[in-house]
């Protein structure tokens, strides 16, 4: 299974304006849907079901809240369209959060801000904290009754670029039951595949299990480290570098998609009684 992010610049959405945006984003959605040997899938029972059908279960998200604008009944239709997570910022801040790349504005997050974290919980969809700046991150995990995720993030403590997590936030989000996911971009890894296992490796390390990594490859969004150029590679290279650094196949599998799965799922509707 994959999750594909519905993405616009934060320089296209400024020209582009709130609605234009959004029915950007929506095409973008409708042409997902159109991928062969790919469905777009809103639970795991769903992925689980592509899967023995041979074909690859894709999930949506979104990435940068400013397409919400000051909405949150437009984040509402999101998720009833399927968007299982929200990315609070990109590379600009939101009016409501702040980014790791851009001026201090709101000192992480504005009351507006708190009411879209609230917001995802109440509606069953994930918090995502990559792009945004550490005290956007302390306050989701203060408003979040729900676990976080970062869905394509390093760690700061090996290649220091304020995209990355430090420590002790990797701490703090395992601790909240969520989840980092290692991306393969250069400039936030490492020059070679096997970097992103050692970022995986300090995770496991630093939080002491296996439960709360996973991979974020952030495929198309930056320059790839060698070796995972796409799927057909990573999917051996980073399993291969974790066992050589003595990783059970148990644990090598939580990281390759079983923790994200897990975490979908406990965050999905309970199904009503017909």
């Amino acid at each position: 299974s994959a999750i594909f992010a519905l993405y616009l610049s934060d320089e296209r959405q400024d020209t582009l304006g709130l609605k234009a945006s959004y029915d950007a984003i929506l095409n973008q959605l409708h042409d997902v849907t159109r991928q062969r040997g790919c469905t777009v899938v809103g639970t795991t029972r769903e992925a689980l079901n592509e899967l023995e059908n041979s074909s690859v279960p894709i999930f949506l998200g979104l990435e940068g809240g400013r397409l919400i604008g000051q909405d949150l009944d437009r984040l509402r239709q999101l998720r009833i369209l399927g968007v299982r997570y929200l990315t609070l910022t990109h590379n600009r801040n939101t009016s409501w959060a702040d980014s790791a790349t851009d001026f201090e504005a709101h000192h992480g997050l504005t009351k507006f801000g708190q009411r879209v974290i609230e917001m995802c919980n109440e509606i069953r969809m994930l918090v995502d904290v990559s792009h945004a700046a550490d005290a956007t991150i302390e306050c989701a995990l203060e408003y979040s009754s729900q676990p976080i995720i970062a869905s394509h993030s390093g760690c700061r403590t090996l290649i220091n670029h304020p995209r990355n997590l430090p420590d002790e936030l990797i701490i703090k989000i395992a601790k909240a039951g969520g989840m980092v996911c290692v991306p393969f971009a250069r400039k936030f890894i490492g020059t070679h595949a096997k970097h992103v296992a050692d970022h995986i490796s300090h995770i496991i390390q630093l939080t002491g299990s296996s439960l709360h990594v996973g991979v974020g490859s952030d495929l198309d969004g930056a320059v790839m480290v060698e070796g995972a150029e796409d799927v057909s590679k990573w999917k051996y290279v980073v399993p291969l570098r974790l066992a050589d650094l003595g990783y059970a196949d148990v644990h090598i599998n939580n990281v390759v998609g079983k923790n994200l799965l897990g975490l979908l799922k406990a965050n999905e509707p309970v199904p009503q009684a017909e």
